[in-house]
């Protein structure tokens, strides 16, 4: 289970994964414990782990990844991972790729807990049982594969409802709050491609391909339309 916490400058970039592109990452300093990257821009990229040995090429060829820490020029922090179990020859053969993309989704395997900043950001999890709190600002929210759990918390958050989306649980959902604490659903369907359903205290959204976003705590006649974001092609 790996532990995220996100910060101000995740939200700015619109994501970690765009800041970095691995293969314009310089290995400059290493040890068998540490390894710490570093691009044109400043920005870096530091490994904490164990095992470690790298090849010619400054990628990684042995040990274990445990802590992955995203940094920009001012030595600012952007993202931490911890509680990582990643190969080391794995990490190093995601650096001959052009982007970041293989080495997120391999950070965010399994059963993880995320934690936004006090800005809004838009904030992915992968494939597993995991745990988001949005935390402040109004965020961006995709559970990704699996039966998440989500909370915004303050601000106009906005919950991905989409094909593959998976079955996620929203437990601060707000319906009724309007202008900077109005949350959403944001897709790329159709109003009417929706099922809506009261179950017990909560309202169960649906599309036709089972996935679905339970509401807790939202009464149906609180709910319609407008508590859509339906995105450009919709």
């Amino acid at each position: 289970m790996a532990k995220v916490k996100l910060y101000e400058l995740a939200a700015a970039a619109g994501g970690v994964g765009l800041e970095f592109t691995l293969r314009d990452l310089d290995l400059i300093g290493s040890s068998a414990k540490r390894a710490v990257y570093l691009d044109d821009d400043g920005d870096r990229l530091v490994f904490h782990g164990k095992g470690f040995s790298f090849d010619g090429n400054g990628y990684l060829t042995a040990g274990r990844v445990e802590r992955a820490i995203f940094k920009d020029e001012n030595n600012e922090l952007y993202a931490d991972y911890r509680d990582l179990e990643i190969r080391g020859t794995k990490v190093g053969g995601f650096f001959e790729g052009e982007v970041t993309s293989p080495l997120m989704q391999e950070m965010n395997k399994g059963a993880d807990v995320f934690h936004g900043s006090r800005q809004g950001e838009y904030i992915s999890s992968g494939s597993g049982k995991d745990r988001i709190f949005g935390e402040r600002g109004n965020d961006h929210i995709s559970g990704g594969i699996g039966s998440d759990w989500l909370k915004g918390g303050r601000g106009s958050d906005e919950f991905d409802l989409i094909t593959g989306s998976g079955k996620d649980t929203v437990v601060d959902f707000d319906a009724t709050g309007g202008g900077l604490e109005q949350d959403y659903i944001g897709t790329y369907k159709h109003f009417a491609d929706f099922t809506i359903t009261k179950v017990g205290h909560a309202l169960r959204v649906s599309l036709g391909d089972g996935d679905t976003l339970i509401l807790q705590n939202v009464r149906r006649s609180d709910f319609g339309m407008e508590d859509f974001h339906f995105w450009e092609g919709a």
